[in-house]
C-alpha cells in the first residue's frame, strides 16, 4: 500500500513530499486494541465525503523531498 502527502506554499515558492510504502491492513472492524486506539485518533480529511473505512500501513520504505525554486539557495530544489 502507498500513502502521500504533499504541501505546497505558493507565496513562498516551497514545498514538500512525503510517500510511505508498505503492507496494509484493513482496521475497520478489528477488535483488538491497536485498532481500537487508531480508529480513536483525531484525523481530519481535507477532501468532502463520507470516511468509513480504516487502513493502517506498516511501513517499509519513507521517502520525501523538500520542494524549492531553482536559486533560492535552499537544498532540495
Amino acid at each position: 500500500m502507498a500513502f502521500e502527502v504533499d504541501d505546497i506554499d505558493v507565496e513562498h515558492h516551497q514545498g514538500w513530499s512525503v510517500a510511505v510504502h508498505g503492507f496494509g491492513r484493513d482496521i475497520t472492524h478489528g477488535i483488538d486494541p491497536e485498532s481500537e486506539r487508531l480508529r480513536e485518533l483525531p484525523v481530519r480529511p481535507w477532501a468532502p465525503g463520507q470516511r468509513d473505512q480504516w487502513f493502517k500501513i506498516t511501513p517499509a520504505e519513507i521517502t520525501g523531498r523538500r520542494l524549492t525554486t531553482a536559486g533560492s539557495g535552499s537544498p532540495g530544489a
